[in-house]
């Protein structure tokens, strides 16, 4: 109701201001509508990259550290791999675990820089309101279930005596995909194609076309179209990759 001596004229209603960096990271994996909506107004990356990029390498760092030294080198010689004379299994291992967890490190934030550029261009194509900042902030944010799919790692590696290398190369520490579901005598393939269907990895393509159905302003049609397609082509390269070895 308006007081004595109003107008009558009703005061538009400020929108909700947008969120922070924290807020962002929780709310796209439990309101992701609300978080995408403040991602378009303000868009946050840096904490979002830096729980990729670190929990990733940590979780390498302790997959690393359940593996045994000379099933690692049985592991090696399996695959046909030169081992250098005088060096023992344990220094070997050692430096595989401490390059691993560097690579993770600088490939991860390259890669995802590397996506949001092809998610920003493919959209543009298709006439959507995006420019770099928004669609790294909605990349990053719509691979956090694979942080999470870290988190869990930790926690299962850590009651664990021994790791395989079969398991770190496959995945299946985190049994989440159709690759635990495969015979040991399975190909490369079948277990990277395999391995590629997983409830994660769903998880991520869902929040990314809902991400950009609302930060680009495109259809869910081709917000999906275009998400689906580039993680198609990720499946291909991890195919090419699993047939070279």
């Amino acid at each position: 109701m308006n007081g004595p001596g109003s107008s009558g004229i009703q005061e538009p209603v400020a929108p909700a201001a947008p969120a922070g960096e924290l807020e962002h990271v929780i709310g796209a994996l439990t309101a992701p509508r609300v978080a995408f909506a403040s991602i378009a107004r303000r868009p946050t990356w840096l904490l979002a990259l830096a729980l990729l990029t670190a929990l990733g390498a940590v979780a390498v760092w302790a997959s690393y550290a359940k593996v045994d030294a000379g099933e690692f080198l049985s592991y090696l010689e399996a695959s046909g791999r030169p081992l250098p004379a005088g060096i023992s299994g344990d220094q070997i291992l050692g430096w595989t675990r401490v390059s691993s967890v560097v690579g993770a490190a600088i490939f991860a934030p390259l890669t995802y820089l590397a996506v949001a550029g092809l998610f920003l261009v493919s959209l543009r194509l298709f006439g959507a309101e995006l420019d770099f900042r928004r669609s790294l902030a909605v990349t990053l944010h719509g691979f956090l279930p694979f942080a999470l799919a870290a988190i869990v790692g930790l926690g299962l590696a850590s009651f664990r005596e021994e790791i395989s290398m079969r398991e770190l190369e496959s995945g299946s520490l985190v049994p989440t995909h159709l690759g635990v579901f495969l015979s040991e005598d399975a190909g490369a393939m079948a277990r990277a194609l395999a391995s590629s269907v997983d409830l994660f990895s769903a998880w991520c393509i869902g929040l990314l076309g809902l991400g950009f159905t609302i930060v680009a302003r495109v259809s869910a049609g081709k917000a999906y179209g275009v998400v689906g397609g580039i993680w198609a082509l990720g499946i291909l390269l991890k195919l090419t990759m699993a047939a070279l070895r």
